[in-house]
């Protein structure tokens, strides 16, 4: 299926389209971003506003999934934000559904919508079959959903995303939520009473997917899982992650004075339910809190332990085996590394790489001369390596290559779990400026692939 998808650079967007290559599809991505922003890419580009060449591969599309929208997060909502998270989706949705109205291939319309539509509900059972409530957010969602709605009268299949508190590491609300708990300050917001109504960013990817491919699912569809929790409990169960089970609560009043109208978004109560995805028979693989947490953050694999954690994608148009091949000579990580690392090689235990291998490096950070013994602890060419520092810089550095097949080219991705010497005392001290030093390098890394991929595989 050709699919069309505007908003498709953010987490939501990227998780999402990489699942739809995954199962084949091709993929339209409507962007502002410029082709340096986003690189090589396995979909087809078509830049915001579109020229009438690439009006017409929107128009060739059988299926479009709108998620475009300024973030909700973020700085205060001053009257001109809320004019601007209103505008790009009220706006955007309205002008997309002008080029769409024209297709004659267009069968199925998703637009991305939010819980938010029901309003503050205290404990309120929620389903899609319940009004609107009241409130700013409650009225973008129910004034996007009638802008969306408009498309139904030119015969194509109108879906509402209607979705809750999206649950990914490093994104969204636990991207804003772990430093908090890091440092016990995660308690209960407010009363602590009110619903969260949360979905796993693999559960929402899924989620989406089966509403795309079941006709029989049309109008609102709520994007959470069967489970919501109160805040205490949300608070109480990530606590218990980084085992600080004891964290300071927010009262009310000082959220309210902290954020303004925006405090809604951690003092709402939505107690919403999966009623039309349960009974198209959606099986969710996360319905419990701390099942999605203990997945997120790797938590069995990592040794119940939380580390910091870095993690990137990128995809080349190159084949598997040769970018495999390129990463398995340990002497292109040299050419991979910021000149000013002076970053080194200096032996391997083995001709080849293979499990068990030790290789020896020297590297300068900020002009600090460092040793560094990297251990290979699993080797699974052409998909899959490990390595993990037996001595260095770092407490734990544990880093995951993976490769895939994917779109015609290789789907890279790097997750690194590090830790500082010296447990809080190093971390307070020193990982904003590691968190820095790690995206730097990966950066340099993913540049360097962009600029010489052509040359190197």
């Amino acid at each position: 299926m050709k699919i069309l998808i505007s908003g498709g650079t953010g987490f939501l967007g990227s998780n999402l389209i990489e699942e739809l290559l995954r199962q084949n599809h091709d993929v339209v991505l409507i962007t502002r971003q410029s082709a340096e922003q986003i690189g090589p890419s396995p979909c087809r580009i078509v830049n915001w506003p579109p020229n009438e060449i690439e009006r017409e591969a929107i128009l060739d599309c059988e299926a479009a999934i709108n998620l475009a929208g300024e973030s909700i997060a973020g700085p205060r909502w001053t009257p001109e934000r809320k004019n601007k998270i209103r505008s790009s989706r009220i706006q955007f949705t309205r002008a997309l559904i002008e080029i769409l109205a024209r297709s004659n291939k267009l069968k199925t319309f998703l637009s991305s919508s939010a819980i938010g539509f029901y309003g503050n509900r205290k404990s309120e059972v929620l389903t899609e079959e319940s009004p609107h409530g009241e409130g700013f957010l409650a009225e973008i969602c129910r004034d996007w959903e009638a802008e969306a709605e408009r498309l139904s009268r030119f015969g194509a299949r109108i879906v509402f995303l209607r979705t809750g508190i999206v649950l990914d590491r490093l994104n969204g609300v636990l991207g804003e939520l772990e430093p908090l708990y890091r440092v016990g300050a995660g308690g209960a917001s407010g009363s602590g009473e009110q619903f969260m109504s949360w979905i796993h960013i693999k559960d929402w990817v899924r989620a989406v997917i089966h509403t795309l491919n079941t006709p029989s699912l049309t109008g609102p569809v709520n994007l959470v899982a069967p489970e919501p929790v109160m805040n205490r409990s949300f608070s109480a169960v990530f606590g218990e992650l980084f085992r600080l089970p004891v964290q300071i609560p927010a009262p009310t009043f000082a959220l309210k004075l902290a954020l303004g109208e925006q405090a809604a978004l951690v003092l709402d109560s939505q107690n919403v339910r999966p009623t039309k995805l349960l009974e198209s028979r959606f099986g969710f693989k996360f319905n419990i809190l701390q099942d999605a947490l203990v997945d997120l953050y790797d938590y069995e694999e990592q040794g119940h332990k939380v580390a910091d954690l870095y993690r990137q994608s990128q995809w080349v148009s190159a084949p598997l085996d040769k970018v495999f091949s390129f990463f398995s000579n340990e002497k292109n990580l040299e050419r991979l590394t910021p000149k000013t690392l002076e970053f080194n090689v200096l032996q391997k235990s083995t001709a080849e790489i293979q499990k068990g291998t030790l290789i020896d490096y020297k590297l300068k950070i900020h002009g600090v001369p460092v040793k560094w013994r990297t251990l290979i602890a699993e080797w699974q060419p052409p998909h899959r390596f490990i390595d993990t520092q037996i001595w260095g810089p770092y407490q734990l550095w544990h880093h995951t290559h993976t490769f895939e097949s994917l779109a015609g080219g290789t789907l890279m991705k790097d997750k690194v779990h590090y830790s500082l010497p010296l447990g809080a005392l190093g971390r307070a001290a020193g990982l904003w400026y590691v968190k820095k030093d790690v995206a730097h390098i990966f950066d340099f890394r993913r540049k360097t692939i962009r600029e010489l991929g052509h040359e190197i595989f």
